[in-house]
């Protein structure tokens, strides 16, 4: 009501709207019905964090009879809004803009529906760790520290990309070269030159002392209770001091990844403290002891032990890529590889010409949503696309399509016999398994060897003793595999999950065609459990993440007594938070503004965002080395800032958990106002707006994902776990939500 009548009162030529977060959403539905019920007829610009042009042009626009227009961001206000006032520009713009609002609405009622599980199939699809295996980092203090941090230091941790982003620069900056990574040429010169200004005014800052960063940051006894993560008093842990509340993807993955909360990066309650678990919110689907022993008996399998150390992609050497047979492959010297080859009959034409119609469906698709301006949506069905062949070939074959020589057991096993023919000598196997008609490894060459020629000496040493058993002549395997380099610790638990799963369908006898770091075999894959657990042997135990010389991410590792490493039994595992804020940048740009220099409070903000981002990287890099598990000189600051750690510091209102309501709970555990000046509003909106919160997380499996299509069980059983009503959640969690509310 203010904004209106503040309108009437100035006269404006245009309404903008700007949501940071999720409530500020249904406020700008609201303005948009008063704007029509009052009679407006000027443009109404929405923008903000929280909105895009679908929420625009489906929640908003249909309320408001005059020009409803989503700007992606700050930069793109001027433009827009002189064409809304043009006499000459108005019309079309106006006109193609409904255009492509009406786009977006039809596409969401006609579109594709994504299958979803409830939330307690959800939970049973979670991963499952071997936390009787593993022993969680423990911090070197418990409770909270207040931090400052000099300017100068923090520059150093600023990631330029999204500043640039904020100006509508679009691409990636090279901070050793000092250049934005962009086809535009034009857009590189404009960076280069906005890069410069930039630094003049952090010279300013410093000078004239503008900015003061103030942050605390702690750790804290913790514990998961279901999709819950207890903070206890103490590390006695008898006495809840408080409880963060998760959310766990509900979208059924025919990948075979699990569907994730933050909860599952922290050790749960033990079976003796039952008295702290709720059973109507958790079940026991991450409990070690709900589903058994799985694990297998000794095999006596004579394939040697041996310990595989996963490498990943290194952000500094350079990638190869060439194209043949219209499949890519990329090559980075010291690479660790997922694979999957298949016989040459596997895939018969109906399959391909599928795939080759879906292929050109998703392109087509990801044009339109970005000619839309639905720029969610577009990365959505990008990575739709990436994924694409791989699963499509994997589902064709899985199913059995075409010949599927290796259901026989000897045919199985003189592959598996190539498999390790210089397995050791001229590379090193991890995971692996022997499907009816494809094969799936990770695979590490040693150097100097080549991928492809480790390939081929594979497929001819087995073609060439299969064909005389089968009494055939002629090609036996596809001339091209699909290879790919593993990422990151992520990918790489991931793949071999995969892998270690998929022969469960395959029914070839009693494990003998899967294994694990050279092993064979060590899986036991049971109706009730997931996740493959890896067989006790006496020279075979459970794997730990441990940090190597040569890369910065977590890696398998053995240690001296034992072929494959084992750790002691605990449940003591720890939670951490933080709060950072830069004051001074409010009162500077409303100094900047009052001196009619719009440019510089603009620019002001942007770097007082870019120092908040700085800070929350600096504290993070600190909490990795009070918690023992990173040293002080193992990353460089590039490394840091592209996130080459162990690690995450997920924060409420972002996409692993989208609900701002769980602020005041960390706010409260750290005493932040008091010990940083940032404060919460009544939306949960942090002032000043240059201020970063999260969590940290120390799990080396941890890793971002986001929530999408909430379910109405999982919001029912949120509120209950809240205590709240389920009304409160629709309306927090309104875009994240799988229903009409």
């Amino acid at each position: 009501d203010k904004i209106l009548a503040k309108a009437k009162e100035i006269g404006a030529d245009v309404i903008g709207l700007s949501g940071l977060i999720t409530p500020s959403l249904d406020e700008m539905v609201h303005v948009a019905k008063e704007m029509e019920r009052e009679g407006f007829t000027v443009p109404l610009l929405i923008g903000g964090a929280t909105t895009s042009a679908a929420h625009t042009a489906i929640k908003i626009a249909e309320h408001y009879s005059g020009a409803v227009v989503h700007v992606l961001d700050a930069s793109r206000s001027v433009p827009v809004t002189t064409s809304l006032l043009s006499e000459e520009q108005k019309e079309s713009f106006v006109t193609e803009n409904r255009a492509k609002q009406q786009k977006l609405r039809e596409n969401h009622i006609s579109g594709p529906k994504k299958e979803t599980l409830s939330i307690e199939e959800s939970r049973k699809a979670g991963p499952q760790f071997d936390w009787e295996n593993y022993t969680p980092p423990v911090p070197e203090f418990l409770g909270t520290k207040e931090i400052t941090a000099s300017l100068r230091i923090l520059v150093d941790y600023i990631d330029w990309t999204p500043f640039f982003h904020a100006w509508e620069l679009r691409g990636v900056w090279d901070r050793e070269k000092q250049i934005l990574k962009t086809k535009n040429t034009e857009g590189a010169a404009e960076a280069k030159k906005l890069h410069t200004e930039a630094l003049e005014w952090i010279e300013r800052i410093i000078a004239e002392d503008r900015f003061q960063p103030r942050g605390t940051y702690g750790f804290f006894p913790a514990n998961t209770d279901g999709d819950d993560i207890i903070i206890w008093t103490d590390d006695t842990r008898t006495e809840q001091r408080a409880r963060f509340h998760t959310l766990r993807q509900q979208i059924k993955k025919t990948s075979g990844k699990p569907n994730l909360a933050l909860s599952d990066w922290i050790a749960p309650v033990p079976q003796s403290s039952g008295n702290h678990r709720s059973p109507q919110s958790s079940g026991d689907h991450r409990s070690p002891q709900s589903s058994g022993d799985h694990r297998s008996p000794q095999s006596g399998s004579d394939h040697r032990s041996l310990p595989f150390t996963p490498t990943y992609l290194h952000p500094e050497r350079p990638i190869t890529k060439h194209t043949t047979a219209n499949l890519p492959h990329w090559h980075q010297a010291g690479s660790t590889y997922a694979i999957t080859f298949r016989l040459a009959d596997s895939l018969p034409a109906s399959v391909l010409k599928t795939y080759q119609s879906e292929k050109a469906d998703l392109l087509a698709r990801i044009e339109d949503a970005k000619k839309s301006g639905d720029e969610p949506e577009a990365n959505r069905l990008l990575q739709q696309f990436q994924d694409h062949y791989h699963q499509r070939m994997d589902a064709a074959l899985d199913a059995g399509h075409g010949a599927c020589h290796m259901k026989d057991p000897a045919i199985a096993r003189i592959v598996s016999d190539a498999l390790f023919l210089f397995d050791g000598e001229r590379y090193d196997i991890g995971s692996w398994c022997i499907m009816p008609n494809h094969v799936h490894i990770i695979l590490q060459p040693r150097e100097g060897q080549s991928l492809s020629e480790i390939l081929q000496g594979i497929k001819s040493a087995s073609a060439k003793r299969i064909n005389e058993v089968l009494g055939r002549e002629g090609v036996l395997w596809q001339k091209e595999s699909y290879d790919h380099i593993i990422r990151d610790a992520e990918d790489y638990w991931n793949q071999r999950d995969y892998i270690l799963r998929n022969p469960k369908k395959a029914k070839l006898g009693g494990g003998e065609f899967v294994g694990d770091g050279g092993q064979r075999p060590v899986i036991a894959v049971t109706e009730d459990t997931r996740r493959p657990v890896i067989a006790a042997t006496e020279d075979t135990r459970r794997p730990v993440i441990a940090a190597t010389e040569d890369t910065r991410r977590p890696v398998i590792a053995a240690t001296e007594d034992t072929r494959r490493p084992v750790i002691a039994v605990t449940s003591q595992d720890y939670l951490g938070g933080f709060v950072v804020g830069i004051h001074g940048a409010d009162e500077f740009a409303a100094e900047l503004e009052a001196a009619h220099d719009p440019y510089g409070s603009i620019m002001v903000k942007a770097i007082a965002d870019r120092f908040a981002e700085a800070f929350a990287e600096y504290l993070h890099h600190k909490a990795r080395i009070d918690w023992g598990y990173e040293t002080e000189e193992e990353l460089t600051t590039d490394q840091i800032i592209h996130e080459n750690y162990r690690g995450i510091r997920p924060a409420p209102g972002y996409p692993a958990q989208p609900d701002h309501t769980e602020k005041p709970i960390l706010f409260d555990l750290l005493d932040a106002e008091t010990a940083t000046g940032v404060s919460l509003t009544e939306s949960c909106a942090m002032h000043p707006g240059a201020a970063v919160c999260g969590l940290y997380f120390s799990h080396p499996g941890s890793h971002y994902f986001a929530i999408s299509d909430i379910q109405r069980d999982q919001i029912e059983d949120y509120a209950r776990r809240k205590g709240i009503t389920v009304e409160a959640c629709e309306k927090w969690l309104s875009p994240w939500l799988g229903y009409a509310s």
